[in-house]
């Protein structure tokens, strides 16, 4: 096919190749023409066209192969239009995948860099639109915080104090990692549950456990002590712990001195935690941090990463910090069922109704099991 190439050999913006381009989005054929266009050499592609290959995968659903192709054109996209055209598909995938508040930056993005709409995308609806489903999503997140709020309170007072069980501080330590126990690993049968303080794997049950570990990329000691100290996944308190103090006026930093990419991430971080700020405990959402390294700690102490010093001292660490912070499982199971939500929310991409989803699937877990009806060990 023959086809009418600009000066520096791409194909023109004017190609009789969109007339067919044209007909086949009208039918829906999304299939034909990503065939059409990846038939042509890369080197032959415009801007325009990578944008209606973009748009098909869209379509399709497609989006990591979107994503790769958004990636490429980046550096390409020059004018106003092209970088409108490039952050509101961007905005598209991440507002398709409830990543709402990733989708409104990319909007918002789109429109200061093309404020004259000279793309004909519409950014300033598009941002509108875009608020006010943020606005629904964060009131459901209200609604929803208000009722585990109530929730875990009704479970925890079910019972007088008194008739609670007694456990042991081998015990308690391994109740505060209670999510980490009770999740299923690869080659065993059942989570590590709370009886056996010092639990060892072999075999198949070996393997599964350190294929999990290697997932985080621990795979020996100092990775081990290094993801205990630093990785995200079990340091979320550090990280969210001066919000608090924002949302009641009583900052602890100008935030204004952020980055642009540091106050926004911090600004949406602010905004879902609102809704349920008011329920935390003083320690906000520090069991989270407590339970995983509880869990991450049983897993490697199993297949024989870290010693057994190391994990009595590592232990004996948390069971202190989590009496020196919480006075009850009720505070402590607060902090653990919004530390949920916390945790999907930053590793979900802002994404509100993941997070949501992800605290209504936990909360099951925690009203029936043994917390409510245990004493906090002091």
């Amino acid at each position: 096919m023959e086809f009418n190439l600009d000066k520096d050999g791409k194909l023109l913006d004017t190609d009789k190749l969109y007339t067919k381009l044209d007909e086949w989005h009208d039918k829906r054929s999304y299939e034909d023409i990503i065939n059409a266009i990846t038939d042509i050499p890369r080197e032959r592609w415009s801007v325009k066209l990578q944008f209606r290959l973009i748009s098909a995968y869209n379509n399709l659903k497609r989006f990591d192969e979107a994503r790769r192709e958004l990636d490429n054109i980046a550096p390409d996209c020059h004018t106003p239009a092209q970088k409108a055209r490039y952050f509101y598909m961007n905005g598209y995938i991440c507002y398709i995948e409830d990543k709402e508040m990733m989708a409104l930056s990319f909007y918002k993005k789109g429109l200061s860099v093309d404020p004259e709409n000279t793309s004909g995308l519409d950014l300033d609806e598009e941002v509108r639109k875009c608020e006010e489903y943020i606005r629904k999503e964060l009131n459901k997140l209200a609604e929803l915080s208000e009722k585990m709020y109530n929730d875990i309170k009704k479970a925890c007072s079910e019972k007088d104090e008194s008739e609670k069980a007694d456990i042991t501080e081998e015990e308690f330590t391994m109740y505060l990692g209670y999510l980490s126990a009770i999740r299923k690993l690869p080659g065993t049968e059942h989570g590590m549950g709370f009886k056996n303080y010092f639990t060892k794997y072999d075999g198949e049950q070996k393997e599964g456990a350190l294929k999990a570990l290697s997932l985080f990329g621990i795979t020996d000691r100092e990775s081990m002590l290094n993801f205990y100290q630093k990785d995200r996944s079990c340091n979320l308190f550090g990280m969210y712990c001066d919000i608090p103090p924002y949302l009641e006026g009583k900052p602890r930093f100008d935030i204004s001195e952020l980055n642009e990419a540091g106050k926004e991430a911090f600004l949406n971080s602010a905004e879902f935690f609102k809704p349920f700020n008011r329920y935390l405990p003083s320690a906000g959402i520090l069991a989270w941090d407590l339970c995983e390294k509880v869990g991450f700690l049983r897993l490697a102490y199993s297949c024989d990463i870290i010693t057994k010093s190391d994990y009595c001292s590592g232990m004996v660490y948390i069971s202190d910090g989590a009496r020196k912070f919480f006075s009850s499982f009720e505070e402590y199971m607060l902090s653990l069922a919004f530390g949920c939500g916390v945790w999907e929310f930053h590793f979900g991409d802002w994404n509100i109704s993941g997070a949501m989803r992800y605290m209504k699937n936990m909360m099951p877990f925690l009203l029936n099991g043994d917390l409510p009806n245990i004493k906090w060990f002091k």
